[in-house]
């Protein structure tokens, strides 16, 4: 696991910081009946053994815990992390701590991005405005009258709720919060509830900071995947590197006779897949080309004999072998089978390249990928000649 620390306020890196890891649980035990149902593999394979010492001189290690002190430019690595679900407290000398409830670690490639963690000094005061917008998973569209409930902490899902209010109806809202750390929940009946962690400061903050993205339960299947993408909003400075368009792609077999795979991907002709039989494969819901998202795939039918790759291509930086826009674009894709979220990643921040391979689904188990470069042709997997990393 690895991640970074930084000052939302100043930009700067916060040095002088501990994060404690303590596991609380095996992962994914609430999801057993998605398991059964869906079939599809979702626990994590790799470390398993509790208690597992960490290599590094900035990271401590006993019985089902982790006590990191971070580098001074505010990164720091876990590595050899066991899976599981993990509580997570962060402190550091002036800066309020923060807390993150029930954080899914489980990457079988050893390489999971954490989330960047924004500390905030202890030497303010006051409140500020946390605004946002609530839409469809499957046509973009604003949703009005959802609820919007607020509780202290992050990853705070169950909580006491502190405040509540609705968006209006264009699925906007806007709310005051002390200073602090907050999870942010939207909920509306039919719908499945989508959940955001914000900091309230005086900070201008990356695009996708307080919205929300809604999938209908009626659309939602078992054995349906549906894998969502958000990035940063359209940035006031001219010369950001931001990028503006984030493609999602999406490969897997087909048993149709003209190919051995599909690929799903803007432009539209190729926004859908069929089998030799006619019925629906998998789909793009939504294409977004101008910041934000989201980008919504969907594979109608998960099947277990099937293996499909998930990756992110930043076509804006497309013929820049050495950007680094992507890294920096808070880019962020959950991935729900039927109406639980199984797992959520973040961009690496200190990646190089126009291409993110995220994940894979394959024989039946989510493997994590989170592979960054410049070889377009990786998104294609096993389908194609390019390995990865």
């Amino acid at each position: 696991a690895t991640g970074i620390l930084t000052d939302p306020e100043s930009g700067d890196p916060i040095p002088s910081a501990t994060i404690t890891f303590r596991r609380v649980s095996e992962i994914f035990e609430e999801l057993a009946e998605v398991t059964s149902t869906s079939g599809i593999d979702l626990t994590a394979s790799g470390n398993t053994a509790s208690g597992n010492t960490a290599s590094g001189n900035s990271v401590t290690s006993g019985d089902g815990f982790y006590i990191v002190r971070v580098n001074p430019d505010g990164s720091y690595s876990v590595p050899d992390m066991v899976a599981g679900v993990y509580d997570i407290i962060v402190e550091a000398p002036n800066y309020m701590t923060l807390t993150m409830n029930s954080f899914i670690i489980a990457s079988d490639s050893g390489n999971l991005s954490m989330d960047t963690f924004e500390l905030l000094s202890a030497d303010s005061t006051g409140s500020n405005a946390i605004s946002g917008v609530v839409v469809d998973a499957t046509t973009g569209l604003g949703l009005p009258y959802v609820s919007v409930n607020i509780r202290e902490n992050w990853n705070n899902e169950t909580g006491e709720i502190i405040r509540t209010l609705t968006t209006d109806e264009n699925g906007n809202y806007s709310v005051q919060l002390e200073r602090g750390y907050y999870t942010i929940e939207f909920a509306m009946e039919g719908f499945v509830s989508d959940y955001v962690n914000v900091a309230s400061s005086n900070a201008v903050y990356r695009g996708d900071y307080g919205d929300g993205v809604l999938s209908s339960i009626s659309e939602v299947l078992s054995d349906q995947c549906r894998v969502v993408l958000r990035w940063a909003e359209e940035p006031e400075d001219p010369n950001s590197q931001i990028p503006s368009d984030l493609d999602s792609h999406l490969v897997g077999a087909s048993d149709a006779e003209t190919s051995g795979y599909f690929h799903v991907y803007y432009p539209t002709s190729n926004k859908t897949a069929y089998n030799a039989a006619g019925e629906l494969m998998a789909q793009l819901d939504i294409d977004d080309t101008s910041y934000e998202g989201p980008e919504t795939v969907t594979i109608i039918n998960v099947d277990p004999t099937n293996t499909y790759f998930y990756s992110v291509h930043d076509f804006t930086n497309r013929d820049n072998t050495e950007s680094t826009a992507m890294a920096g674009s808070s880019a962020n894709v959950k991935v729900y089978m039927g109406s639980n979220l199984v797992r959520e990643y973040n961009v690496p921040v200190n990646g190089v390249g126009f291409v993110w391979n995220v994940f894979k689904i394959d024989q039946g188990r989510l493997v994590d990928l989170n592979w960054y470069g410049s070889n377009y042709d990786t998104i294609y997997g096993e389908y194609g000649d390019a390995p990865l990393g």
